[in-house]
């Protein structure tokens, strides 16, 4: 009754109610599962690329430090000082790793939702889109990320205290 009022005084002007633009943009629940889809996608790429990349990453540095470590442990480097060197290598590596990935992925998601949150005639959403995160998937990657790299210093720590000093430190022609 109080919109009738108001567009009697004011001829001109246009009025929208907010309560029926909010109903007219009920969610299609084919969207919703499409971005849950994508979702699920992209969690697999994650987990699989930094599987991959964890594992690349041992991989080389086993073969890169394989002698140093030998030549540190000749020189008297107790198995507990080494097992310290490695835990802060790897913290480092993983801290700037997800600290990247995180903050490059709110990057992209915020890209890719402000690109979508308008109208087909270019007017911004109502009621507003707001990006969400949820913490808990990213949570528990870093977890395991925590594991396998506390299992991969374990076995690096194994494998110095285990490796042939004599043909290791070998001086070769």
């Amino acid at each position: 009754q109080a919109v009738e009022e108001i567009k009697g005084l004011f001829k001109l002007a246009r009025f929208e109610d907010r309560r029926q633009l909010e109903a007219d943009s009920l969610i299609d629940p084919l969207v919703v599962a499409g971005w849950r889809g994508v979702g699920a996608v992209a969690l697999a790429i994650t987990v699989t690329v930094t599987v991959l990349g964890y594992l690349t990453y041992l991989r080389s540095h086993a073969r890169r430090t394989r002698a140093e470590s030998a030549f540190v442990r000749a020189l008297g480097l107790s198995r507990l000082h080494y097992a310290g060197v490695v835990l802060v290598e790897h913290l480092i590596v993983g801290a700037l790793g997800g600290g990247l990935g995180v903050a490059s992925g709110l990057w992209v998601s915020g890209i890719a939702v402000a690109t979508m949150a308008h109208t087909e005639k270019g007017r911004e959403l109502v009621p507003p889109f707001i990006l969400q995160t949820e913490w808990t998937p990213v949570a528990v990657m870093f977890a395991a990320l925590a594991a396998a790299g506390a299992v991969a210093v374990a076995v690096m720590v194994r494998a110095f205290s285990r490796a042939p000093l004599h043909e290791l430190t070998r001086a070769e022609e």
